[in-house]
């Protein structure tokens, strides 16, 4: 399970996913569009270590859109932690 994974990694008890309305309310986004750039909050991002040097897809904000960014570059603007998430 990914939320065991992450915690594994992360060196926490547990994670989990908040409640659709919970995510909407704390991001302004829909969960499962929520980027991790551009809010008007900080949040803690974390990013799978396998990640490192590859390319990959992210919410681009809306449903039904993504974009594919570098994702050295990513971690890097987001100021991600790496962590072996994805067990």
């Amino acid at each position: 399970m990914l939320a065991d994974a992450t915690a594994r990694g992360l060196e926490i008890e547990m994670v989990m996913r908040p409640a659709a309305d919970s995510a909407f309310e704390a991001t302004g986004f829909e969960r499962g569009t929520i980027t991790p750039l551009g809010s008007s909050t900080t949040w803690p991002v974390f990013a799978d270590i396998s990640m490192v040097g590859g390319r990959v897809a992210m919410g681009a904000g809306e449903a039904g859109y993504s974009t594919f960014v570098e994702a050295d570059g990513l971690t890097a603007a987001s100021g991600a932690t790496g962590a072996d998430i994805t067990g």
